[in-house]
């Protein structure tokens, strides 16, 4: 599938790519250009490409602090001034899944580092210790931090560098690069991060204190297993043949299993199948609450001391796009200059990790480093290339002209699928003309279907129903609904911020936008719908729900998602999150069991959109308690799921009446920017 032309410096030669785990676990679009380069021609140790003309590539070793051989890949311009070049540090574990392979590969990082080294940088992509041709042990997220600061101090003393020395990367590779920023090494001057976290507990193992479970699982095997499979046995001297035919087994293991039995599976530590191979998810698993463990690799605790602006690009319906915006934000208020609060930038795009099904769609990815180039490879542009012009050549770019945040806004269709996004520009976000609209729900105690009286409206209900603080509802009516929330039969993940391997498996869920008909439709998920609006609304900023609830369980689940209704009818949804109620105080908050049928206020952040609900169309939004498998489930007992399968039905009440002013909180901007 590649050209192979770096042969001769491998140590061992990885025979298999999982051509699905490319699309699936890797940081680029499901339209990236995969086909094979036309093979290189090769002069003294460079090589070259009729494909990437004036453009030399090789392959060379970096050496950690510890010692540690990790593998690189260079590209460079044909003529290397004396003194040398501004460089780019790229770090990546994805070289198995077809990322970062070697030279001239066609993949999404060598057409970057192609446009880069097109542009007078020195590009250069590390192999993560521990995969691919890296020496060490893979250790996800705690192998970063050092690895990084010394991947980008040994690329600033190179014949090749100048001494300033960027980095960035999308995903992992932006965890990579923040890992790397926050160390601070001397000649760090500029980092760009995409669609990527700061806290991997809160956004990105769990969420919100809930285990991020399709990823939890879906991730190592479809991005590593391959890879350390690949490693062990080539060690035992095991031959290529065998080691394809083991990669075979395993991916067909996987296909069978992954989406039917393994997110099943309870407790959540019972999950085996990556002994062995990825000990990352044992150790995510033995650490459900924010502990030193966390603590250790959060990289809002040392933002202070961040000395450069950050360019940040996150996704509305990306996996991590709430990390991205909290990023932003700490960087504004707490970066350690005033040139790093000042000059931090946001650039927010439709999808990241996501598909675009096309219900609806909203367009190709705009300018965001996971769009494919449209047009020939002369032309490719990458988004953060001004702000490496800004900060790594001191050269007036068009990044001073830009806004700091700079929001493509989602624009569904009255009808059919075919959706738009125009770009809207602030001085920082969320905007500071936003203000907040509350809806409150309300019902006749019949809001468990669709076709329900379930409603939203900006008008609080004034009927106090007297409802006990400590006691059962029994009958639902005016002021509660009811539903029941069975742990053995969840409610099913349709749509939202997902990965990995989510899209492309039959039973795997989809993520972005898609259809909700079929939830709608189940009588443990509530239905609170406006009439049809009147004018555009447009919403930019963050989305939540204040829910006042009632639990037979001394633990639980509550979700929401908000959606819109078109007129034809068709529906999506724009945002979801849940609370767990033992977590009612914040993920970082040690767990509090509830008292049974006792009323509680929760807080649901849903996250951040930018959106325009059209005139016309209707604002919904649902109440359950699962999302499964996007997040593990509360089975009710009090007991952590983790180390314990004994599961109950719970009896949910969600109240809305005078005393108890359930509603969803929307971020309205004024709507005439829309058109």
């Amino acid at each position: 599938m590649y050209a192979d032309t770096d042969k001769p410096l491998l140590r061992w030669k990885p025979i298999a790519v999982l051509a699905t785990a490319a699309l699936l676990a890797s940081a680029c679009s499901d339209d990236d250009d995969d086909d094979t380069a036309a093979p290189p021609a090769e002069e003294d140790s460079l090589l070259r490409s009729a494909d990437f003309p004036g453009i030399t590539c090789q392959t060379l070793d970096s050496v950690a602090r510890d010692g540690t051989v990790l593998t690189a890949v260079l590209y460079l311009p044909e003529d290397v001034p004396t003194g040398g070049l501004p460089t780019i540090v790229h770090r990546t574990p994805y070289a198995m899944t077809g990322f970062g392979t070697g030279c001239f590969t066609n993949s999404g990082i060598d057409l970057d580092a192609y446009s880069y080294a097109r542009e007078d940088y020195a590009y250069l992509y590390q192999h993560a210790r521990g995969t691919w041709t890296s020496e060490g042990d893979f250790d996800i997220f705690r192998q970063e931090r050092n690895d990084g600061y010394d991947a980008v101090e040994w690329a600033a003393t190179q014949a090749w560098s100048n001494g300033d020395v960027g980095i960035r990367g999308p995903s992992y590779m932006g965890a990579t690069a923040w890992q790397a920023t926050i160390a601070n090494p001397p000649s760090l001057k500029a980092a760009s991060i995409s669609i990527s976290s700061e806290d991997y507990h809160r956004e990105w193992v769990y969420e919100n204190g809930i285990p991020h479970h399709s990823m939890n699982v879906s991730w190592p095997e479809l991005a590593f297993v391959a890879d350390q499979i690949t490693r062990q046995e080539t060690a035992r001297g095991t031959s290529e043949e065998d080691i394809a035919d083991l990669i075979t087994q395993r991916q067909a293991l996987a296909n069978e299993g992954l989406w039917s039995d393994w997110v099943w599976r309870l407790p959540l530590t019972s999950l085996d199948v990556f002994d062995g191979l990825v000990d990352s998810y044992d150790d995510w698993m033995q650490h459900p609450s924010y502990d030193t463990f966390w603590q250790e690799l959060d990289v809002a605790e040392d933002i202070p001391d961040v000395q450069i602006p950050v360019m940040i690009h996150g996704a509305w319906y990306d996996i991590f796009g709430n990390g991205s915006l909290t990023s932003f934000q700490s960087m504004r208020e707490q970066a350690g200059s005033e040139i790093a609060r000042t000059q931090t930038h946001l650039l927010m795009t439709p999808y990241g990790h996501a598909t675009d099904h096309g219900t609806p769609s909203f367009g190709p990815e705009p300018d965001g480093a996971l769009a494919a180039p449209t047009g020939e490879l002369q032309t490719h542009k990458p988004y953060d290339l001004d702000y490496f012009d800004r900060y790594l050549k001191q050269i007036d770019s068009d990044y001073d002209n830009q806004a700091v945040a700079r929001l493509h806004v989602m624009v569904p269709p009255d009808e059919g699928n075919e959706g738009s996004t125009f770009l809207l520009e602030a001085d920082d976000y969320p905007p500071k003309d936003m203000v907040q609209q509350a809806y409150y729900l309300s019902s006749n105690g019949d809001a468990n279907n669709r076709d329900g009286s379930g409603a939203l409206s900006t008008t609080p209900t004034t009927q106090d129903a007297g409802i006990s603080a400590d006691a059962a509802i029994e009958t639902a009516g005016p002021a509660a609904d009811l539903f029941q929330y069975d742990p053995a039969n969840p409610v099913p993940t349709a749509g939202g911020n997902l990965c990995c391997g989510t899209d492309f498996h039959p039973q795997g869920p989809k993520s972005g936008a898609v259809e909700q008909a079929d939830i709608e439709v189940r009588d443990d998920v509530l239905v609170y719908t406006s009439e049809p609006l009147t004018e555009d609304l447009l919403l930019v900023g963050p989305v939540s729900v204040q829910l006042f609830a009632k639990s037979s369980a001394t633990d639980t689940d509550f979700t929401a998602k908000l959606v819109d209704v078109r007129p034809d009818g068709q529906t999506h949804n724009i945002l979801d999150a849940a609370v767990r109620a033992s977590l009612r105080e914040g993920s970082k908050s040690q767990p509090s069991l509830i008292e049974p049928d006792r009323t509680y206020e929760y807080t649901i952040p849903l996250g951040h959109t930018a959106v325009v609900f059209p005139a016309g169309h209707r604002i919904r939004l649902q109440i359950s308690s699962s999302n499964f498998p996007k997040l593990a489930r509360n089975l009710n007992t009090g007991l952590s799921n983790t180390d314990s399968a004994e599961m109950m039905v719970a009896d949910q009440a969600i109240l809305h009446d005078a005393s108890h002013p359930s509603r969803l909180i929307l971020p309205v901007l004024d709507a005439s920017v829309t058109r």
